[in-house]
């Protein structure tokens, strides 16, 4: 089965590339599962990232740039606790939209290869963090706060 084929081969590449890796459980994903699942040629895949590695890495990093466009769009309210519970929300409701790409993003499968690009969410979530605790509404250190936020977020969106 390949992708639709009226999107352009470098896209199609990339959400082949997301889905397998989603469904791999961690196994190797080859060169030619990816061109086979996307339609097009390994030069293909060659002309426009690379190589393999070059190709995960830029699902990765477009999988964190769509994530973090939605957060740029974040407004706050003024009230940090309901700030980190609507935070909390967009970044499940991401999660359970695309399923697969957030496995990838989020997953275990390359937990090494996080971009730089989300250095802004992490921010902005330590930054609400940093006023609940100024207004007495946190128990711990933000910094433990956004540890724990983080891993519960990603490991409950996974479930």
């Amino acid at each position: 089965m390949s992708l639709d084929g009226q999107l352009p081969p470098k896209m199609r590449l990339l959400h082949a590339a997301a889905e397998l890796l989603a469904k791999s459980a961690g196994a190797s994903v080859s060169t030619r599962q990816i061109t086979q699942l996307a339609g097009v040629t390994a030069p293909t895949l060659y002309h426009h990232f690379g190589d393999k590695e070059g190709l995960f890495d830029a699902v990765v990093t477009a999988g964190f740039e769509e994530y973090v466009a939605g957060e740029r769009d974040f407004a706050p309210s003024g009230n940090p606790l309901e700030d980190i519970r609507r935070m909390w929300d967009n970044h499940v409701q991401f999660g359970l939209k695309q399923p697969e790409l957030y496995l990838v993003m989020f997953g275990n499968i390359r937990p090494d290869s996080r971009p730089a690009i989300v250095a802004e969410p992490d921010a902005l979530l330590e930054e609400m963090l940093n006023k609940a605790a100024a207004a007495g509404q946190l128990n711990v250190q933000p910094r433990q706060a956004a540890g724990s936020s983080r891993t519960a977020t990603a490991g409950g969106t996974r479930l």
